[in-house]
């Protein structure tokens, strides 16, 4: 009996976890492989791949712990499974306060790209204050109308089909906007949206004299969805259609053509009727 006990201390000494088929199945099963090809992908905070890293280690240091021992396969499988329950409800908080700071820093980026706006508006100068001013306030208020319209594209998919001066962005119980600005002069038109598909929108305003890179006169706003942030530009229609050639751009249409596929109806009027401009209509 000594010497069994003696042969099992060296066993014990010896244990190689490499070398028990237990520590390889439980490996497997557990779906060791997968997971360290999602991890080496870079797929790290994701909740179902943490819960089951824990459980595969939480299964295999068993096997290594109880040195291979009788029954610490089955046994280990057990407490894995208790100890990802335990670690079932930190883990899914812990992404949920992810999500929250991602929110939060979108929206520190908008008001800090507000603020040096507002600062660039400050340090411009003119020979009317008041135009001035104007031309701030219209700048200020199509650069937050662009933000929130990508925060919304974030979350739906797509752009809004309208928007209107009063009226909140918002997105189930999401709000972007409160209240959509208007034109800060007396009697001018709101500010002119439109979307004719759903990643794609232009938003026009019109200038009273140059400001800052803008030039005086009408100008828009559009997506780039790509790089997910909005670009102005100075309002050019080549072909007096309605469109702006930014626009012709976007919806494949001719910027020197205002039926871009000959079928007698024009490209705007297609558009807003919900039709494709490059196809002939019967």
């Amino acid at each position: 009996m000594e010497n069994n006990q003696i042969n099992n201390i060296n066993d014990e000494k010896k244990y190689n976890p490499l070398k028990d088929a237990s520590f390889w199945v439980a490996f497997v099963l557990s779906g060791g492989p997968i997971t360290i090809l999602l991890i080496s992908k870079g797929f790290y905070f994701d909740p179902p791949i943490i819960l089951n890293t824990v459980f595969m280690l939480s299964w295999i240091l068993w096997i290594i712990f109880r040195k291979g021992k009788k029954w610490s396969f089955f046994i280990g499988f057990i407490f894995a499974l208790i100890v990802t329950a335990v670690a079932f409800y930190p883990i899914l908080q812990l992404k949920e306060n992810q999500d929250s700071k991602k929110i939060q820093k979108i929206s520190e980026e908008i008001n800090k790209n507000q603020d040096e706006l507002i600062k660039k508006i400050m340090s411009q100068s003119d020979d009317d204050p008041a135009k001035e001013s104007r031309n701030a306030k219209r700048a200020s208020d199509i650069k937050m109308i662009a933000d929130a319209l990508m925060l919304y594209y974030n979350d739906a998919g797509k752009f809004p089909k309208e928007i209107t001066s009063g009226s909140k962005i918002s997105f189930n119980n999401t709000t972007y906007m409160n209240t959509v600005p208007s034109d800060p002069t007396p009697g001018r038109s709101e500010y002119g949206y439109r979307s004719f598909n759903n990643n794609f929108y232009s938003l026009s305003f019109k200038l009273e004299g140059d400001y800052l890179n803008l030039k005086d006169g009408l100008n828009i706003i559009i997506p780039d969805i790509n790089a997910k942030a909005s670009q102005f530009y100075t309002a050019i229609d080549t072909d007096k259609d309605g469109l702006y050639d930014k626009e012709e751009e976007a919806y494949g249409t001719n910027i020197n053509n205002k039926d871009t596929d000959g079928d007698g109806y024009a490209d705007l009027s297609e558009l807003g009727n919900g039709f494709d401009p490059n196809k002939k209509q019967p």
